[in-house]
């Protein structure tokens, strides 16, 4: 039972990070990336080897920017 308990969520987080329609980043407290999925890196256009160690804030520009122009694009606005 303990050993099912432990393994569903990290089933879980195993999904979700390999999901590509969820942009998913993990930064310390300081906001320094250390860990990116590949959705986000692809929807920004950078590889997950050009983001970790960088500052999460100084991409939040882009972020908003790719998100923006793919609700443009969909009409979801």
């Amino acid at each position: 039972m303990l050993a099912d308990s432990v393994s569903l969520p990290l089933t879980m987080v195993v999904a979700l990070t390999t999901r590509t329609d969820l942009l998913m980043v993990l930064t310390d407290r300081t906001g320094r990336i250390e860990w990116v999925n590949q959705a986000f890196a692809k929807h920004i256009s950078l590889t997950t080897e050009q983001l970790v160690g960088k500052k999460f804030f100084l991409y939040l520009d882009v972020i908003i920017s790719c998100i923006f122009n793919k609700l443009i694009s969909e009409n979801n606005y």
